[in-house]
């Protein structure tokens, strides 16, 4: 017996389906067909012993469009699932393209494609941000960068360089595709960055952030004064298909550490670190007071082979006589104890009296020379002076202070040998007599 079409399927945009329910031609249900045949039905009919209903499960609605019209099968608007099995061995290769999600069985997760059609999101494995190039020039695959704004769309992003804080502290990432000048395109924050020219290094380094090419990483760490930032790794070496794993490490300078408190404002040279148990944080403070780097007395003196200090004793003290119309010295020899700092000179507290002057002024000088060369010939520094009254008392000590900013280069662990000098030709030495020098301190400058 004939039977006319009964069931058509269509497709609608990939996921509108038509259902047509056509009259039979003959009895049997009215329309002469039998009863015992097979039929897809909108709902169940008793006279029928062989029907299939079409049941609309989820995710799916079936509208009855009444007689001689369509049954609509669609899927709702916004359908929901348990799960969604990706086929992970496809019969050929997924071309990547915006908005297909497919396996990638090379890294062993999905694979989307992202706007632009040039950079595809590794599931699970990176992250990548849509930002805006503010260069003046195009932005390259592999560069460096570090945000310098925002638009209110985007964040925006220039190359970023090791050599200053503005341009190293807030670096965010490498470039995952050419970006023209004002445009939008992904740069990679964490995870793989494929297809850029890795052969300057090699497989397994780490990158560091350049502080001499704006965009550049280099396999050389920093040093300071220029920031350390640890920009990720190199996963292959090639000149153009080359992968580097991004994972930013920005370094930190001693200020910006949770508990220490740097003030700018009183920050200087030779400053230390100390702790504040009211506050919890360490502050930076001056040096307290000098450091006494060595002390010498009268008997310590090597005098030179001629206008030399003659030493003398006063009430069992020994001290050395200074004359006042000739230019005499005293020497004393040490060395610079380790830890010392010197960057700042030294200071020389010289210990004096005079023989019977109760008035007048006396001219010192002192002159540092280190013991690295030649010890048969002098070699001393730039001496300093300073001019000093004695005391109205004769027998009473005075002490007078010379800062000796030229010290021969000498640093902790040096030798030397201080030169201490009565000026007694300068004009401005008018005290009558010999001076009596007691002792001599040699301090670091605070």
């Amino acid at each position: 017996m004939d039977t006319k079409e009964c069931f058509s399927e269509k497709t609608l945009d990939g996921q509108l389906y038509e259902i047509y329910l056509a009259a039979q031609a003959g009895g049997g249900g009215g329309g002469g067909a039998p009863t015992t045949a097979s039929y897809v039905v909108i709902s169940n009919n008793p006279t029928l012993t062989n029907e299939r209903v079409l049941t609309q499960g989820s995710n799916i609605t079936i509208t009855d469009g009444g007689a001689n019209n369509p049954v609509t099968v669609a899927t709702v608007v916004d359908p929901t699932f348990d799960s969604v099995q990706i086929d992970t061995t496809p019969t050929a290769p997924v071309t990547p393209a915006v908005g297909k999600l497919a396996w990638n069985d090379t890294d062993g997760t999905l694979e989307f494609g992202l706007k632009g059609g040039n950079v595809n999101l590794q599931v699970g494995q990176e992250n990548v941000i849509l930002v805006k190039n503010d260069e003046a020039s195009p932005l390259t695959a592999g560069e460096v960068v570090y945000i310098s704004g925002a638009n209110g769309v985007n964040l925006l992003v220039k190359r970023a360089q090791a050599d200053a804080d503005a341009t190293s502290a807030s670096t965010i990432g490498i470039v995952s595709e050419a970006i023209a000048v004002n445009g939008q395109g992904f740069i990679t924050t964490f995870g793989v960055v494929k297809n850029v020219n890795t052969n300057a290094f090699n497989d397994g380094d780490i990158l560091y952030l350049s502080p001499t090419t704006a965009g550049a990483a280099t396999n050389v760490k920093p040093s300071a004064p220029d920031h350390l930032v640890l920009v990720g790794f190199v996963q292959k070496k090639s000149g153009g298909a080359g992968e580097i794993f991004v994972e930013i490490q920005n370094g930190y300078e001693l200020k910006e550490l949770h508990d220490v408190e740097i003030d700018t404002g009183t920050l200087a040279n030779d400053d230390i670190l100390t702790y504040n148990s009211a506050t919890l944080t360490w502050q930076n403070k001056p040096r307290a007071g000098t450091k006494t780097l060595a002390v010498f007395n009268a008997m310590d003196n090597q005098p030179p082979a001629a206008a030399f200090a003659t030493l003398d004793t006063r009430n069992s003290i020994a001290l050395l006589d200074f004359d006042d119309t000739t230019n005499e010295n005293a020497i004393f020899l040490g060395v610079i104890p380790q830890g010392a700092i010197l960057t700042s000179g030294l200071k020389i507290r010289l210990v004096w009296t005079a023989t019977t002057a109760t008035t007048g002024d006396c001219v010192w000088q002192t002159a540092l020379e280190k013991m690295t060369s030649d010890i048969d010939t002098d070699s001393f520094d730039t001496a300093a002076s300073a001019t000093a009254t004695t005391n109205a008392t004769s027998g009473v000590p005075n002490y007078t202070e010379i800062t000796l900013t030229t010290i021969d280069s000498a640093v902790a662990g040096d030798g030397f040998r201080l030169r201490v000098t009565r000026n007694a030709t300068s004009g401005s030495d008018t005290m009558v007599g010999d001076a009596e020098l007691i002792a001599v301190e040699v301090q670091q400058v605070a």
